[in-house]
């Protein structure tokens, strides 16, 4: 679901504040992600210089 789609649902079916709530932790999961994600990267970067 693409992040324009996940706000009008939100605010579609949930008052101003909670679909202000929502987004905001939305947000901050999707931080973790993308830096678990980088982290993953990296590791298997590292991961292939040693076997490599």
């Amino acid at each position: 679901m693409l992040y324009n789609e996940a706000v009008k649902m939100l605010n579609c079916y949930h008052s101003a504040a909670t679909a202000q709530r929502m987004l905001q932790k939305l947000e901050a999961y999707s931080e973790t992600i993308i830096k678990l994600q980088v982290q993953a990267i990296k590791l298997t970067e590292e991961y292939s210089m040693i076997v490599g």
